[in-house]
């Protein structure tokens, strides 16, 4: 049977309603899911799949930031071939990272990356718009999901592993906007590096931030609110 114009426009809109509201709230998970599965980042249900195909602007990042690494080796090589100044200093950054305790890196890390000039601490962006990687935010700046990135290749090269380490769109609840931050995973806890603050905080302590999705370079997560359970009378 073919379904008439008007009523296949209306089937599109509604599918394109429903994968607006998908992507504007995550869904909720139910009873039985929360008796499962334990709470994930930022207390909620998290499914993880290492297929990164669903994520091609973070792919095409990863692509960028493979081919950025022979600059990388010439500038740590010899100074006098790294592309700019602010290159030297992030490769100098790198290296005294790696003197420090893991906490100490993580505020180091955040801390530098925060003070790049041209980047915006918070702000609108759209995820499915390009994805900045490291010697792209020095050169322009970035907005918040650049600079989560630019964390997470700092701190990798200093030695945080992969595993440890997400970078997660979350909706900030008090600014009423996406928002993308860094969340690290050491042997206390998992911590979150944020560009609206140089302090590193417990995950546990950030109440405002509802996960929609995270990634690294090998795994991506879904993240769903736990619904309260409802008992019976």
């Amino acid at each position: 049977m073919t379904v008439p114009g008007a009523m296949h426009r209306r089937m599109l809109l509604a599918f394109g309603a429903l994968t607006l509201a998908s992507l504007a709230t995550p869904p909720a998970a139910t009873a039985g899911d929360v008796g499962r599965r334990p709470a994930g980042l930022f207390g909620y249900l998290e499914f993880a799949s290492h297929e990164l195909a669903a994520l091609p602007q973070w792919r095409e990042a990863l692509a960028r930031i493979a081919d950025e690494r022979q600059q990388i080796v010439r500038c740590e090589a010899d100074v006098s071939r790294c592309g700019s100044v602010a290159e030297t200093v992030w490769r100098a950054k790198v290296d005294e990272l790696k003197l420090f305790p893991p906490h100490q890196r993580l505020l180091e890390a955040n801390r530098y990356v925060n003070s790049i000039p041209g980047q915006r601490q918070t702000g609108s962006f759209d995820p499915l718009d390009h994805w900045k990687s490291p010697l792209e935010v020095l050169d322009e700046g970035g907005d918040p999901k650049d600079l989560a990135v630019m964390k997470f290749v700092t701190l990798r090269d200093a030695g945080i592993a992969n595993d440890a380490m997400r970078i997660v769109i979350v909706y900030d609840a008090l600014r009423n906007q996406r928002h993308a931050v860094l969340a690290v995973m050491l042997d206390d806890g998992t911590y979150v590096l944020d560009t609206v603050s140089d302090v590193v905080r417990r995950a546990e302590q950030v109440r405002y931030y509802v996960p929609y999705y995270s990634v690294n370079e090998t795994t991506r997560w879904a993240h769903v609110v736990r619904q309260p359970h409802r008992s019976d009378g």
